[in-house]
C-alpha cells in the first residue's frame, strides 16, 4: 500500500523502490468481476461483503455520458432516489463503507481506499491517556490503522476475488 493522493504519486514511489531494490515485481490485482459492477450490486442489494456496511455516500456515473455524475452524501444508500439512479443505468464508481465498525472509508473504481477514518469504537478500544502528546497520539493512530488495514484488505480480496 502507498499513501498517496493519486495513482501517479503512488507510481513514483514504486519507481523509486524499483530503482532502490533493483526489482520490485508488483502488479495491480486481477479481478474476476469489475469493481464498478460489484459496488453497484452492493448498493442495489443493500448488502456489501461480510464485515462491510454501507456508509452514507457514493458517486454514481452514467457509463454512456462519462461526465454525468451524481454525488450523494448524508443519504441512506437504500433510499428510493438512489435506486432510481441505478434503474436509469448509472453505476457506482465510489462508495462509502465501514469495516467492522472500526474504519470508515471510500472505495473507488480503481480499488483505491480514500478518506480513511478510524471510528470512535476503534479509538475507544485503545483510549489514549489525555496527557499523551500529539506525536504519541499520531503514532497510536498509525498503529491502529495498520492493524485494521490488514484484515480489511483480506476482506476486500475475498469480496473481489482477486489474485
Amino acid at each position: 500500500m502507498v499513501d498517496a493522493a493519486s495513482s501517479a504519486r503512488a507510481e513514483e514511489v514504486l519507481s523509486l523502490l524499483r530503482v532502490t531494490l533493483d526489482s520490485l515485481p508488483v502488479k495491480p490485482p486481477r479481478l474476476t468481476v469489475p469493481v464498478v459492477e460489484r459496488l453497484t450490486a452492493w448498493v442495489a442489494d443493500g448488502a456489501p461483503a461480510v464485515g462491510l456496511t454501507l456508509g452514507d455516500r457514493c458517486v454514481l456515473r452514467d457509463p454512456a455520458d462519462r461526465g454525468a455524475l451524481v454525488r450523494c452524501r448524508g443519504l441512506a444508500l437504500t433510499d428510493p432516489e438512489i435506486h432510481g439512479h441505478l434503474a436509469a443505468g448509472k453505476q457506482v464508481v465510489a462508495l462509502g463503507l465501514s469495516w467492522n465498525e472500526q474504519l470508515d472509508f471510500v472505495l473507488d473504481e480503481h480499488l483505491a481506499l480514500k478518506q480513511l477514518r478510524l471510528s470512535d469504537t476503534a479509538r475507544d478500544t485503545a483510549a489514549m491517556d489525555s496527557a499523551a502528546d500529539e506525536q504519541t497520539c499520531r503514532e497510536a493512530d498509525f498503529l491502529l490503522l495498520t492493524g485494521v488495514l490488514r484484515p480489511l484488505l483480506a476482506t476486500l480480496a475475498a469480496a473481489f476475488d482477486w489474485s
